[in-house]
């Protein structure tokens, strides 16, 4: 059996592993910039994407062995980010509304980065 590299893409439940890290940095390297402030490299997303898109829950420790957690739920309409850090809480919720666009991937491929965006967000808004 051959073992899929780091670079390939996973798709978990539906939602695609590179989108999420992708949104997880953000459009501005932002994710980057809030690893490096808790004492952690930049260049990797410090979980598991994939496992992290089956449990829809992760966790890790910064630089100082504080807890970050982040979570996600779908709704029919709706999809609602969690993330804590330092004792501060935040949720953002995104309506699942795709206009015209019908086309399943594409779908999942928005909502994939959109859930790795709303997680880093709900992290960096507590800092």
């Amino acid at each position: 059996m051959k073992r899929k590299g780091a670079n390939e893409e996973i798709k978990v439940n539906g939602l695609y592993s590179q989108e999420l890290t992708r949104g997880f940095f953000g459009e501005q390297n932002e994710g980057k910039k809030m690893l490096l402030k808790m004492g952690l490299e930049g260049k990797d997303v410090p979980f598991s994407a994939a496992m992290f898109l089956r449990n829809k829950r992760t966790l890790w420790k910064d630089c100082d062995g504080n807890v970050v957690k982040i979570s996600f739920i779908i709704k029919d309409n709706q999809i609602e980010c969690f993330g804590s850090y330092c004792g501060k809480k935040k949720s953002i919720r995104l309506f699942r509304e795709w206009s015209n666009c019908e086309d399943e991937d594409t779908i999942a491929r928005l909502e994939s980065e959109a859930i790795g965006d709303c997680c880093a967000r709900c992290v960096y808004e507590t800092m």
